[in-house]
């Protein structure tokens, strides 16, 4: 808990991808700050009510594929954080 940084993290899971699904389930209506970076920097296409949640699609607001993280991100980092979120998806 607390070791997400928002945008730098989703910014770098993002970068150079035609669209992004962010799902929220049972929400206990705290901030999501990951939703307000989606809202900024990618345009909301479609909103689906799921049982207890939502499923938002965005996809770049100005481009084929959302911009590329910032170049202080190294790559090895980049993909630790993909393999991570594949790790957490296992569990």
């Amino acid at each position: 808990m607390g070791v997400r940084r928002v945008p730098e993290d989703l910014r770098a899971l993002a970068a150079d991808r035609r669209r992004i699904i962010l799902v929220r389930i049972h929400d206990v209506g705290e901030p999501a700050p990951e939703e307000s970076w989606l809202k900024q920097n990618a345009r909301l296409v479609e909103s689906r009510a799921i049982q207890s949640g939502t499923i938002q699609y965005f996809v770049p607001a100005d481009s084929d594929v959302l911009p590329a993280a910032r170049r202080r991100i190294r790559r090895g980092a980049v993909t630790a954080l993909r393999d991570r979120g594949r790790a957490s998806n296992m569990r």
